[in-house]
Formats: C-alpha cells, structure tokens, sequence
C-alpha cells in the first residue's frame, strides 16, 4: 500500500515520467522518431500550415496557383478588402512567377490596392484632389473598376460642391460634370444645375457664347428651369438680330428679313429686330421704288421711297429720291398767299417759312418764343415772288433768305425791335407764284422718237429708255395756257398732255426727228 502511494507521488512530480509523443518537453508537438536498425533516430518531418488568416480574417489557403489567387483577389478587391486582396496578390506572384501574363495582372492588382488604399488615405485627409487622383490612376488602367468609379464620382462631387461655395463656377462645372458622367444621380445634377448658372451669369457679359452654351446644358438636364429658358431665349434673339444684321450686310435681304421674324417670333418686342426687320423690308422695297421711279409712276415711287426713308433715316438716296418727288407731286397751290406773324418781344429774332411751317427763334437766347401766325394758303414748293408788304413801326425786318429750290424752298425773315422794351411787333409776308415763264432746249439729236416731261422744275428727255433730266424755271402747278416755238424743218414737236390734277400737272411734248440735227425747242407758258 505505501508502495503504490509513493510511485504515484513520484510520477506527478516527473520521476519515472515517460515522454509524451507529438509534443516536446516544452509542451510543443514533436514527431515521434522511429529507431533504426543501427540505432540512430530519423531526423523529425516537419509539416507546412496549409492555410494562413489575412488581417480581416480571411482564411487563405496555400498552395494554390496564382489564377486561383487572382480570382480571389479581385473578389476581395470588389468587397473593399484591401488587405485580404493584397495578401492573396502576393501569394500569387510567389506562386506564378514562370507565367507572365498572370503575373503582369498580378502585379496591376497589387498596384490598385496601393492606389485604393492611398486614396483612402486622402479621403479620410479630406483632400479630394489627391484622392481622384489615385482613383483617376486605377481607371486608367481599368476603365471598368466600378468601385473607382463609384468613389471618384463621390469625390468629385464634394470637390465641385466645394467649389460652388467658393464661387468658383468653372472648376464646380468641371468637377460636376465629370462625377455625373461616372455616375449619374440626382443630387449631382442639382449641384450641376447650380453650378452652369452661376457660370451662365458670370459670363454674361464677358463671355456671352459660353454664357449661352451653359443655359443650354442647363435645358439638357432640366427641360423646365425657367431662369434657363428665359436666358437662353434672349440669347437665341441676339443671336438671330445678329445673323440678321450679316445677312442684311451681304444685301440677302430675303434672308435677313426671316431672321428678323424668327427673333420677333420670341420677342415680339424686341426693338432691334423690329428695326433690322422694317430695315430689310425697305431694301426689298427699294427695287419696287426704282421701278416706280424709272417708269414715272411717282405715286408710287413717293410712297416707296417714304416708307425707306422712315426704316433707314440715313440712307441719303432714298432721302434724296423723295425730296424730289415731293417737289414734283406738291399738291396745287394758289397763285398768292401770305403770312399774317404777330409778336411780343423786345429781342430781335428770326422767321422761317417753309410751306404751310412757321418757326421763329430769339437771335441771343434760348427762351422760346410763341408768335400768333396765320397763313393765307402755303409757300409753294417753286420759286416765288416773296416780300414784306408790312412791318410794325417798332421794328426793321429784311429778308435774309429767298424761297428756291436750292434751299429746300424756305423763306428767312431776320426782325430787330427799335424799343428795348417787350412790344407786339407784326410781320406781313406776301408771295406770288409767276403767272408765266419759258423753258428752252436745244440738244443735238438723231433721228428718232423723243418725248418731253416738264413737271415742277424738271425737264426730262426719254428716248429709247433713256433720260436726260435737267432743271428749269419751274412749270407751275396750275392749269395755264402752253405755246410751242416754230419746230425746225428737221422734227416736229407735238403737245400730247397738258398740265392737271390728273397727270400730276405735267406737260408733255412729243418729238418726231426726221434727221440729224440741233433741235430747239421753245415752251411758253402763262397761268390761266
């Protein structure tokens, strides 16, 4: 019994004690050695993990080829695994070194994990430059990685964001228009919308194409903004007023006349395509006018040429047609008139009389004046008889200017008061149109059929469709008696229509030259 006790209490404390096979005295596993028939023991076999864990857990095998190791790789690469994938890149390098192509796509993996993890790293900095940067990198190299995408479009994002605050509209377009296009949501498109407007408003006036091409873009992602719609319609006007204007330059005035209507079409009100619009209408006129003109339909030559006049105030040949048409269809006026003009003023001052229009000025100053005027009939729009038939005691007056063609036909009355003193002062102007005058001709002609216009003071000569037009004392417009000098033995002259209302109180004569030679024609004539 105490020998049983005393074995055990041996063995507890390691006398006697066996070895304990698979681990080592230092309690790790140990392999067994087998004696040899020599007696010397095997060197112990020492047996390889099979597996390792990555920093997330992961169980990796080992031992597997490098395509197993890719395939895991981009599988934990997809996940974000970053760490799990790189270990699962490597193992795949160490394993595939004699396969090139699965090595170079090892190695590309290994660098996008890099790029991912770097990228990060600035995110978490808060620098989102860098940051897309990196993922800019992996894209390059993998159009296709979505999760670069995804992160990159999120970056860009916060860096256009960022950039609205700051008022900086082009690198907030920039920077937003690329995260869309990786990854279209309706957030970025907000930002975006805000970020072409306030680049649209900036270049409004420095810029205004680029201004437009934003509002457009705007329209693009939101048919319906009105800010966008407005904006780009007055560009759209502008635009078309412009290409009016080019094309009313090049003389395409059908084309220029479209363009003007399509802007008036937007903007109804809009000034200068109303304008460019009555503008080219008038030049399409202007062929209608010179046809009128040539072919002596004056009626509507003036009416042409009036509505020219009024569209284009400095073209100076409408200008110029319609101050003779209107001198040659100035209605009939009396053979006289007069201008009764009473004044209260102590300054001398000027009279000016131009057809049925009285206007007076002081000589030294600016005050207005308001004469009491009335008119017996109107000066006439030819040369007239005009004088002073009375003058108020208190004053001189002279005639300054006499009423011709050469100035437009206007009468000037200068008047100096004799008192210093504020007094009625009257004027009476009297004129008489001439109850008879002569025109003279004399041209070398050949043979052939001449017709003579006399209209006012001009003296055309057509033949074949050509006109010679020269300036006389003017036929007035009245009915009055005309007399033809003895015609030369070389031409016959004949009177076809004589001054009226109806042919616009013009004479005309017929002339037959039988053979070459010096006509001279004498045209009398002598109110009725």
């Amino acid at each position: 019994m105490l020998l049983t006790a005393a074995l055990i209490a041996a063995s507890s404390v390691g006398i006697f004690a066996a070895p304990q096979i698979g681990r080592r005295d230092d309690g790790a596993p140990t392999t067994p050695t087998t004696p040899t028939g020599t007696g010397k023991r095997t060197p112990p076999v020492v047996r390889r993990p099979t597996a390792t864990r990555t920093p997330s857990g992961v169980m990796m095998p080992l031992g597997k080829s490098a395509a197993f190791y890719l395939e895991e790789g981009n599988r934990l690469l997809l996940k974000e695994d970053y760490a799990s994938a790189q270990m699962f890149f490597e193992e795949g390098l160490k394993v595939g070194k004699s396969k090139p192509e699965l090595t170079a796509s090892l190695q590309q993996r290994k660098q996008e994990v890099l790029w991912f993890v770097s990228a990060g790293q600035f995110e978490r900095d808060g620098n989102s430059a860098d940051a897309i940067v990196n993922y800019d990198k992996i894209l390059s190299a993998d159009p296709a990685n979505e999760n670069a995408r995804r992160r990159a479009a999120k970056q860009l994002k916060i860096q256009g964001d960022s950039a609205v605050k700051r008022d900086d509209w082009a690198q907030a377009v920039a920077s937003l228009e690329r995260s869309e296009k990786m990854v279209s949501a309706p957030a970025t498109r907000a930002s975006l919308v805000m970020a072409l407007l306030g680049l649209a408003f900036k270049q409004t006036t420095a810029n205004p194409s680029e201004a437009r091409v934003a509002y457009n873009r705007v329209l693009e992602i939101d048919p319906n903004n009105a800010k966008a719609l407005e904006e780009s319609r007055k560009y759209q006007v502008a635009e078309l007023v412009q290409t009016g204007d080019k094309l009313r330059q090049a003389k395409d005035f059908p084309g220029a006349a479209k363009a003007y209507g399509d802007a008036l079409a937007l903007d109804p009100n809009n000034a200068a395509a109303t304008r460019g619009k009555a503008a080219a209408a008038a030049e399409l006129e202007r062929d209608t006018a010179e046809t009128a003109y040539k072919s002596r339909d004056f009626r509507t030559a003036q009416a042409a040429y009036a509505r020219i006049a009024a569209a284009l105030p400095g073209d100076t040949q409408s200008a110029k047609r319609l101050e003779e048409l209107n001198i040659r269809l100035a209605p009939a006026s009396p053979l006289r008139g007069s201008m009764n003009y009473t004044l209260r003023v102590g300054s001398p001052f000027r009279i000016r009389l131009q057809k049925d229009q009285v206007t007076s000025n002081l000589l030294n100053s600016e005050n207005p004046i308001s004469p009491t005027v009335t008119l017996n009939g109107s000066l006439p729009l030819q040369n007239a008889a005009f004088k002073l038939s009375k003058v108020s005691q208190n004053a001189q007056a002279r005639i300054s200017v006499n009423p011709s063609a050469a100035n437009g036909f206007t009468a000037e009355i200068l008047v100096e008061p004799k008192a210093g003193t504020s007094q009625d002062v009257q004027i009476v102007a009297e004129w008489v149109v001439p109850l008879k005058g002569t025109a003279r001709w004399q041209e070398q002609v050949n043979p052939g059929k001449y017709t003579i216009y006399w209209q006012g003071p001009y003296f055309d000569v057509v033949s074949g469709g050509t006109t010679l037009s020269s300036l006389q004392e003017s036929l007035p417009r009245q009915t009055v008696t005309v007399k033809l000098g003895k015609p030369d033995k070389a031409y016959t002259a004949k009177i076809t229509a004589l001054p009226s209302a109806e042919n616009n109180f013009t004479l005309t004569v017929e002339l037959d030259v039988t053979k070459a030679t010096r006509a001279a024609l004498e045209i009398t004539w002598a109110a009725k």
